[in-house]
């Protein structure tokens, strides 16, 4: 088995799909590139960790949402809850909207006010001339 025959076995050794044959030339193949082995043990760790987070590992049906739930879970419950204690950076898109539109608008009358203070300008008021000087 070639090294790219063996990359692309790495999903299925890593489900326990290959028979005992092919297996064993999946083995064989390890045993003789060490740069091969490094990277299965890569691919191998980086699944174990992606299976640890409750993740469906299948990569038509998982998407990039769930990853980044299951990552700020792990670290909230790890860090016990010193990370993302706001759950700003948790919430959806849809969640976001409302704290977005408060900024905006409230941006627009910061604008609209600093706009309409140099518009209208008050002159200073002339002393009248019949006073006393002093």
């Amino acid at each position: 088995m070639t090294p790219d025959d063996a990359r692309t076995k790495f999903d299925d050794a890593f489900e326990g799909e290959l028979d005992a044959a092919t297996r064993a030339a999946f083995d064989a193949a390890l045993v003789a590139d060490p740069e091969l082995k490094r990277e299965w043990e890569a691919f191998y760790a980086t699944m174990r960790l992606v299976r640890g987070v409750g993740l469906d590992v299948d990569t038509d049906r998982a998407s990039v949402e769930p990853i980044v739930e299951g990552v700020h879970r792990k670290l909230r419950v790890r860090s016990r809850g010193r990370f993302y204690r706001d759950r700003f950076s948790t919430l959806r898109q849809s969640q976001l909207m409302v704290p977005v539109m408060l900024a905006i608008v409230a941006f627009v009358l910061v604008a609209i006010a600093w706009g309409g203070h140099r518009i209208v300008q008050i002159a200073p008021v002339d002393e009248p001339a019949s006073s006393p000087p002093r």
